[in-house]
Order: structure tokens, then sequence, then C-alpha cells
């Protein structure tokens, strides 16, 4: 059953690679904010690189680093999420609202792997031409592959700045 959910993915992620040919465009971009884990409020920051499909759809990974203590920022944890985004204003907008599911991956401080989803959304303001700055929130189910359902919430504030074909 696995893998039929695996060739599924690769097939409907070839077929939006296709579709988009030679039109789309990258944008690349990073995160500051705060994540509930652990019971605790920790810091954490990321980069990304976004790939639009299509005016209302994009593809987005990021390398996310979430500091476990402040004192010793040795201690961290990394995770690689990666979201098909929907936006239903579209890219054009001035403002751009966007939602999407997506899965992830986190190697923690102690030597763990670990698999599981999460859910992404935010808004973006189009601050010139190349430039955004925005707001999002992350539900992020880090641990799914052992069957833990708690969840980490994360809010963050965002930038990005797109290069043109």
């Amino acid at each position: 059953m696995k893998i039929h959910a695996i060739v599924c993915a690769a097939a409907f992620t070839a077929a939006l690679s296709a579709q988009a040919g030679g039109v789309g465009h990258w944008t690349f971009g990073g995160r500051v904010g705060a994540t509930q884990a652990s019971g605790a409020l920790r810091t954490e920051a990321a980069l990304n690189a976004e790939y639009a499909i299509a005016n209302r759809m994009s593809w987005r990974t990021d390398v996310s680093f979430l500091f476990l203590d402040a004192s010793d920022q040795g201690k961290f944890d990394v995770t690689v999420p990666t979201n098909l985004l929907f936006w239903p204003a579209g890219r054009d907008a001035k403002f751009r609202p966007y939602l999407g599911p997506g899965a992830n991956a986190t190697y923690t401080h102690d030597g763990n792997a670990t698999f599981g989803a999460n859910l992404l959304g935010g808004i973006q303001v189009v601050n010139t031409n190349n430039t955004t700055f925005g707001i999002e929130g992350k539900y992020l189910f880090p641990d799914l592959g052992r069957g833990n359902t708690k969840g980490q919430l994360s809010l963050s504030m965002t930038g990005a700045f797109q290069i043109q074909k």
C-alpha cells in the first residue's frame, strides 16, 4: 500500500512539473519565528526555495532550524518540509494568501530521524516587484512514522525575493 502512495505522489508531481513547462519561476526566501515545542517556545529560522507551477499553485521546500536552548546554539533540530501550496488570489495579487499540505523529515539533535506531515498557511504582501514580506503559520506532525500524533504550532515572519527569467 505504501509503494502505491509513493508512486501516485511521484506521478502527480511529474504531471504538475510537465504542465509547468518553462513558464514557472523560482522564489527564494526565509523566515524567523517562534515554535511551540515540548511545552516551551523555541526560536526557529529557515531558508526556502519555491517553484511557481502555475499562477495559483507552487511547490516549496524549506530547511528549518529549531533552536532548543538559547544558551546552547549548537543544540538544534533540522526539519525539511516540502509543501504543495494553493494561492486562491493568484501569485500576481498585492495581498497573497496561501495554504497547502506537505510532508517533512526531521533530524533531531540527539541523532533520531523522523518523518511526518504538516499544514502550512500564510499571507504575503508585495513590497516591490521582486520582494515580499508576510506572516505564516504551520502545524507540524514531526513523527507520524511511529504513530505519534503530537503536533507543533509555529508562527513566523517571512521575506522572499524572486528570480525572474
